[in-house]
């Protein structure tokens, strides 16, 4: 504190704000259990936008999680979000198996002959509930 010689007031400001700063070098990461995108891969996210075409809106089931993701985009551009893998399967004319991001896909059930060996003739792109949701009809 300042050593006054008369009476008088003493101003001392101070910056209290406490915010991320919304630089490319803030990265943050959080792990989303969302209705599609992919699944076990780390993503890279730069805007809201960005967010809901890859990992979809939110739901009643993910909305905690999302609003976190949306808030931090809305400083930061540098997030990287992970869908775990919980349990759900890629709906199939077979028994469901799980087919977690285009990587996967081109490395197990890539060739024709053995995707069909393995899940049938066809299956959902997308694991869950946004996968359940189609149908096919030939």
């Amino acid at each position: 504190m300042a050593f006054q010689v008369s009476p008088g007031v003493s101003v001392t400001e101070k910056d209290l704000t406490n915010v991320v700063p919304a630089v490319s070098t803030s990265s943050g990461g959080i792990v989303i259990t969302a209705e599609k995108g992919p699944i076990d891969e780390i993503t890279t996210i730069s805007s809201e936008k960005q967010l809901v075409d890859t990992f979809g809106k939110p739901t009643a089931d993910n909305f905690e999680e999302w609003f976190t993701a949306a808030n931090f985009l809305g400083y930061g551009n540098n997030l990287k979000v992970v869908r775990p893998i919980t349990g759900m399967v890629n709906a199939g004319t077979s028994a469901g198996v799980l087919i977690k991001n285009t990587t996967d896909y081109l490395d197990n059930f890539g060739h024709a002959a053995s995707f069909a060996g393995s899940v049938g003739a066809y299956a959902a792109r997308e694991p869950g509930t946004l996968g359940n949701s189609l149908k096919v009809s030939v």
